[in-house]
């Protein structure tokens, strides 16, 4: 994977996507190391489950964000589960005006409780 992109980390496994947010999210970033694993997952088990580690978060560039969206209006019905860790405020709000795009049961957790959220996601 491309270093310049948000890392894929290595609990993800089966229909589970984990990642941990510590540079902007871009739009080649996005569409790469995010929505195509995404779509495989989809293609392979019929559901994605994300867990989303915020580290030094950075943001979004305009075009992901929008690509965001449009991805939760195509795949939105496939995502099973989401698990927000350390989560910034702004993201939180961004999750509850998104949530009628999607299915996903969404839960919050806090730093420490990043081995109770991988956990909970993959179960």
């Amino acid at each position: 994977m491309n270093d310049k992109f948000n890392r894929l980390m290595p609990e993800s496994e089966g229909a589970t996507l984990c990642y941990e947010l510590s540079k902007p999210i871009t739009k080649q970033g996005y569409e790469e190391n995010f929505l195509k694993p995404a779509l495989q997952l989809v293609q392979k088990y019929g559901e994605v489950r994300l867990l989303m580690y915020y580290t030094s978060y950075k943001g979004w560039e305009k075009e992901a964000a929008e690509m965001d969206i449009a991805a939760h209006v195509e795949l939105g019905r496939y995502l099973k589960k989401l698990a927000l860790v350390n989560a910034p405020e702004k993201e939180i709000m961004s999750r509850f005006v998104k949530k009628p795009l999607n299915n996903a049961e969404m839960r919050f957790f806090k730093t420490e409780q990043l081995e109770q959220a991988l956990a909970w996601v993959k179960s």
